[in-house]
Parts: C-alpha cells; sequence; structure tokens
C-alpha cells in the first residue's frame, strides 16, 4: 500500500509542473490538499535533498521545479523513497 507521504509528493510535483515559472508556496500547496503546511514542507525537503526542486525563502518565496519534469526519472528517486 503507498504511503500518505508518496500521495503528498505526487501531488506537489503535479502542482509544480503545472506552475513551471512560478514558486509556489507551502500554503498554496497544503490548501489545495487541505492539509497544514509542515506536511508539505517536510515532503519539499525531501525533493529538495534530491534536487528534484529549488526553493525561495521570504515573502515571494516557495517552490518550483528545479529539473525538466519530462526529462527526469522519477520512479528511480521515488522508489528510493517509498
Amino acid at each position: 500500500m503507498l504511503s500518505g507521504k508518496f500521495a503528498i509528493t505526487i501531488h506537489i510535483l503535479t502542482l509544480l509542473h503545472k506552475f513551471p515559472n512560478d514558486y509556489l508556496s507551502s500554503e498554496y500547496i497544503a490548501g489545495s490538499m487541505n492539509l497544514n503546511p509542515v506536511l508539505v514542507r517536510k515532503e519539499i525537503a525531501n525533493l529538495k535533498a534530491h534536487h528534484i526542486v529549488e526553493s525561495k525563502e521570504g515573502k515571494n518565496g516557495g517552490t518550483k521545479l528545479a529539473v525538466d519534469a519530462r526529462k527526469t526519472d522519477f520512479e528511480r528517486n521515488i522508489r528510493n523513497d517509498f
């Protein structure tokens, strides 16, 4: 059975792919899933550790994809964590 972390991660990646040029806040991402932003930030930290996303702090900060989703082997990265 897939964990809740997997579902959160897939949702984050999907949103970031939908808005490739925008930095999305953890509050925005969490609101789209009706979750606490802390849960989203934990998964973003994991994605950042794997160099899949980049983050910017501050008032206009957020997260966006650091890689081209079409050229990335997400299966390899996800299999290592779930």
